[in-house]
């Protein structure tokens, strides 16, 4: 009997909780997280959940109040800024993969 197949399921949107507090980081926090997610990159595709998954990890004593969404939000923002390449919808993180760009 084949198995169901996985239906890809994006982010919630940033709760206001969490964009509160996003909003109150400063540059220097942004690129400890920027530089935080481009640690768990490679120069060979990753899928963006082991990414950031590992990111919330490492992070979520210095910031508690942020999740997945936002680091995610940051991970896209790394693609736009040409520091990461992503192979389909990075918002949809089991689904989505990054790899530094060479």
């Amino acid at each position: 009997m084949p198995g169901t197949p996985e239906v890809p399921i994006p982010n919630e949107p940033i709760s206001a909780l969490e964009k509160a507090a996003a909003d109150l980081l400063g540059q220097q926090e942004l690129e400890v997280i920027d530089a935080c997610i481009l640690s768990h990159c490679t120069d060979r595709f990753l899928k963006v959940a082991r990414v950031i998954l590992r990111t919330e990890s490492e992070l979520q004593h210095r910031f508690p109040k942020l999740t997945h969404i936002f680091y995610t939000q940051r991970l896209r923002h790394l693609v736009d800024t040409r520091h990461l390449l992503a192979a389909g919808d990075v918002f949809q993180m089991r689904f989505s993969e990054v790899r530094l760009l060479r």
